[in-house]
């Protein structure tokens, strides 16, 4: 059987139980459904030089962070990577995620609704594994404001001057469609946050 989600095609094998499936539409919703089978890319500008981490992380880092590379062997995509040299105007250029992940998980939305399960898939399943499944997809949410939180707490440590470079888009999409500031001086989080494709700020802190 296949279903569709946003642009994707996922193929259910027949052994499939309905507790799995309920769990990769939570997980579509929450990550595949948001990123429409694409990869947010963050990106640092600094004038100063950052400590690169390497992987996996120390959990007492607050985020991941590498230095650029477009050679062919690289387990990411290289265009992403030229793009954001040739975008960003600081010195010293890095990609940024979090210490557990991709960029797709910073942001979050508590005014988000779960996903809407068919009737007929919930025949058989147990209340308490639905109350379950909402509580792990709300975690995710309040993980990916504390990814935010880290990031900025790490600009704020790191950055020597006042003000540095953020550069976001979906991996390919290689377009800036919206220059913004954010001050983090005065910065207070909503019930929501997330970077938009194409979006190149300058960070003030």
């Amino acid at each position: 059987m296949e279903f569709f989600y946003n642009i994707t095609v996922y193929t259910i094998n027949s052994d499939l139980t309905i507790e799995n499936f309920i769990s990769i539409i939570g997980g579509v919703e929450n990550c595949v459904g948001e990123c429409n089978n694409m990869c947010m890319m963050l990106y640092i500008g600094s004038d100063n030089e950052l400590a690169v981490t390497e992987y996996p992380c120390d959990e007492t880092q607050l985020v991941r962070v590498r230095e650029l590379d477009w050679e062919e062997e690289c387990d990411y995509s290289p265009e992403d990577d030229i793009f954001a040299n040739n975008t960003l105007t600081k010195k010293y250029k890095y990609s940024v995620d979090p210490i557990d992940g991709c960029a797709c998980s910073f942001t979050f939305d508590f005014d988000s609704k779960p996903p809407v399960i068919p009737k007929i898939l919930r025949i058989g399943v147990s209340k308490k594994f639905l109350e379950e499944s909402e509580n792990e997809r709300q975690e995710w949410h309040k993980q990916g404001k504390r990814n935010l939180e880290n990031l900025f707490e790490y600009l704020k440590l790191n950055i020597q001057n006042d003000h540095c470079e953020l550069l976001s888009f979906w991996t390919g999409n290689f377009e800036i469609k919206d220059k913004i500031t954010m001050d983090l001086r005065n910065f207070v989080f909503g019930d929501s946050f997330k970077f938009s494709d194409g979006q190149h700020i300058t960070v003030v802190k």
